[in-house]
């Protein structure tokens, strides 16, 4: 449903991420993990259209998301939260995750 090809980010000269590749399957969850730097935010934002690949491929239901507005790519494909590091009284594990979903505003207008 969700892959990405030798997906490479480079931020000027600094390689973030060096040919990446990975499929998520219908109704899967996946979580990112991994040490300070080691490229987690620069995959789901590269996945999102928030930053640009230098070299590889993404594509959702079989179909590449070339450039375009990021809002777009996040409504159909990914979500991005932030870390707490503390927990929000009385919740689930579901409601703090909806709480910081963030979805840009103009998403909301265009369907």
């Amino acid at each position: 449903m969700l892959e990405t090809e030798a997906l490479v980010i480079k931020y000027g000269p600094f390689l973030a991420l060096d040919g990446v590749d990975i499929s998520v399957g219908d109704g899967e969850i996946v979580g990112v993990i991994g040490a300070n730097g080691a490229g987690k935010s620069s995959l789901v934002r590269a996945i999102a259209g928030l930053v640009p690949a230098a070299s590889g491929r993404v594509a959702f239901k079989g179909r590449a998301l070339g450039a375009g507005p990021g809002c777009r790519r996040q409504a159909a494909v990914v979500r991005n939260t932030i870390q707490a590091n503390k927990a929000m009284a009385a919740s689930t594990i579901r409601e703090p995750t909806i709480a910081r979903t963030p979805v840009p505003p103009l998403c909301f207008a265009r369907k």
